[in-house]
């Protein structure tokens, strides 16, 4: 028993050594983050573009983004379907039929502009949708 769950906890630290992006991020970025959501909890980097995202849970599940520098670019944070504005929802149940909301986010960018983004399944097809701060439909 012992010797299998021996395997078992190398085979899953190898997992998660593959599987683990080890990215170098500036200091000046982990400082910004730091500072501007310091309950943030697992911060998981990643490098978007010249950009670098990081994923983390304070109330919510979040992903911001920062300069090389360190300056915020946005956040988009995870939100229920009743916190999307009701013009989001009322083109949402206008316009599809059938479908299963996989995903919402509100995203604020480091102008304090707000939109929303909505991710839904129809069929076996994902339809991302973006609405602007009032919840109209924004056609990309």
């Amino acid at each position: 028993m012992k010797k299998q769950l021996l395997i078992i906890s190398a085979l899953l630290f190898a997992v998660t050594v593959v599987f683990a992006q080890d990215i170098n991020v500036p200091k000046a970025v982990k400082s910004a983050f730091d500072k501007k959501f310091p309950d943030a909890e697992k911060p998981v980097w990643k490098k978007a573009k010249d950009n670098y995202m990081v994923q983390f849970k304070d109330e919510t599940k979040h992903q911001a983004f920062f300069a090389p520098d360190g300056k915020w670019l946005k956040t988009a944070a995870v939100i229920f379907e009743d916190e999307l504005p009701e013009a989001t929802s009322d083109y949402i149940l206008e316009t599809y039929e059938e479908f299963e909301l996989k995903q919402a986010q509100q995203i604020t960018n480091n102008k304090g502009k707000i939109s929303y983004m909505v991710i839904l399944l129809i069929g076996e097809d994902k339809v991302k949708l973006t609405f602007d701060e009032l919840g109209e439909y924004i056609d990309k």
